[in-house]
């Protein structure tokens, strides 16, 4: 196991699977599954089958604080959120804007006009999909000091 800092972020792979730990829970994550950190956590992770091929896009949780803030945003299915991370089901429309945002690595000229685009589209399927609470008490006050703390750890 090797230890990391995950940022604000969703995780997927293309193949093979991996393993985090935080704390005592595990997330394991594969193509069909995607993992989300809605703060700055420190974790172990492994992969736990190979050929593995994964990538991992940051989030912007001033973007998901905007998206939040508009009235005709669909609110997500209620759950009880206890942790800053999870797995979920990927979508066909999360995979969709995910492939379109690793696409445009073959297109650098377009980058600085569609990667935000794509971006807040990322965001907005993820604050819609059953992980949108777990996002939506992230922008609160409570877990943005946990953000803060984990950031003074990391700098000191």
């Amino acid at each position: 196991m090797t230890g990391y800092i995950y940022e604000p972020s969703i995780c997927i792979t293309a193949g093979g699977a991996k393993c985090v730990v935080l704390d005592e829970d595990e997330y394991i994550y594969d193509k069909h599954h995607f993992l989300i950190a809605s703060v700055s956590l420190p974790i172990m992770a492994q992969v736990i089958e190979t050929p593995y091929l994964g990538v991992a896009l940051t989030l912007d949780m001033r973007i998901a604080a905007r998206l939040m803030a508009e009235k005709d945003l669909p609110l997500p299915p209620l759950k009880n959120i206890e942790r800053a991370m999870g797995t979920s089901e990927m979508t066909s429309s999360l995979l969709n804007a995910i492939t379109r945002m690793a696409a445009l690595a073959d297109e650098s000229e377009s980058i600085p006009i569609l990667a935000p685009v794509i971006h807040k589209e990322i965001i907005y399927r993820l604050l819609i999909s059953d992980q949108g609470e777990r996002l939506r008490q992230s922008a609160g006050a409570q877990t943005h000091q946990i953000a803060r703390a984990v950031d003074w750890i990391r700098e000191h």
